[in-house]
């Protein structure tokens, strides 16, 4: 391998590191985004649950069970 082709070799070479690390930042930051989601989506889902059961409780002594069933459905 001659001088020049070496030199040219090792510029892409750094190149492509560079654009490696980049890309592997990315991904990672990504992957954090998408964890702090489905936290936020578990806690929201337990909520949801927690709320759910409490508005039975709530049509129950309002005598107005099934309210949000009959809402659902239209």
């Amino acid at each position: 391998m001659k001088r020049d082709d070496f030199r040219q070799y090792a510029s892409n070479l750094r190149g492509k590191n560079n654009e490696y690390k980049q890309l592997k930042k990315t991904l990672q930051e990504i992957k954090s985004e998408v964890t702090v989601l489905n936290r936020t989506k578990k806690v929201l889902e337990s909520r949801a649950d927690d709320l759910g059961e409490f508005m039975k409780n709530l049509e129950r002594s309002k005598g107005i069970e099934g309210y949000a069933n009959i809402e659902d459905k239209i």
